[in-house]
């Protein structure tokens, strides 16, 4: 359910690069993150021959800190498959996405 996405946990960048996902043109982006807050990004679009750069721009607001929840641990974040443990990677048996269990 895409109206329930944004409820899930999220890094403060995923909120401005899931809404490029629904535009038509191909995209490049940067994010910046520093003690896992995000610092700055930038994005070029791709539309056709055309190369749309934009300014890279600031985004978190200085309050905001990441935050983690166990269950986190429990499910993948791409497809909500079931995921193993191993040496700190998290890796779903469903997809294969894996990641690192320090990501927040």
């Amino acid at each position: 359910d895409n109206d329930k996405l944004f409820d899930l946990h999220l890094w403060e960048g995923d909120r401005i690069f899931l809404r490029w996902l629904s535009g038509d043109a191909f995209f490049s982006g940067r994010f910046v993150y520093v003690d896992n807050v995000l610092q700055e990004h930038d994005v070029t679009f791709y539309r056709g021959e055309q190369v749309v750069p934009t300014m890279p721009s600031t985004t978190a607001p200085a309050n905001q800190q990441p935050h983690y929840h166990p269950v986190d641990d429990t499910y993948c974040w791409l497809c909500n498959g079931a995921v193993t443990k191993r040496h700190c990677k998290i890796i779903c048996q469903v997809c294969g996405f894996t990641r690192d269990c320090s990501d927040p």
